[in-house]
């Protein structure tokens, strides 16, 4: 888990909520385990976060949201997404859950290796 982009994702979602959005209007993906449990726990000791869901990509299908943050986790300095990120597949899920607003957290220059990325 990236315990950086964690903290990144928490004060993207209280400017949310700061601006109107509702804990049920919000949801968190990411592709990795680690991520979203740590970040499922992350919410559920804040008093103001409880109520937003922390999910994998793959469980995010079918399920749309109005506000939607996704945590890709990976940083490196050989440009390596992983696996996980070049399915094409569940990248078009994970951009396509939000309603109306979709925040990518991640670091850029990793996200610039993937050739999946580089199409979106």
């Amino acid at each position: 888990d990236n315990e950086y982009e964690r903290g990144i994702v928490t004060r993207v979602l209280r400017g949310l909520r700061a601006r109107g959005a509702a804990p049920t209007d919000c949801a968190v993906l990411s592709p990795y385990n680690a991520q979203v449990d740590a970040m499922a726990r992350d919410l559920a000791s804040s008093d103001d976060l409880q109520e937003v869901e922390a999910l994998t990509i793959d469980r995010a299908q079918g399920r749309d949201v109005e506000c939607v943050v996704i945590s890709f986790v990976r940083a490196n300095e050989r440009r390596e997404t992983g696996g996980l990120l070049s399915n094409r597949r569940r990248l078009n899920v994970a951009l396509t859950r939000a309603r109306s607003k979709l925040i990518i957290v991640g670091n850029a220059e990793t996200l610039k290796g993937s050739h999946e990325m580089q199409q979106v």
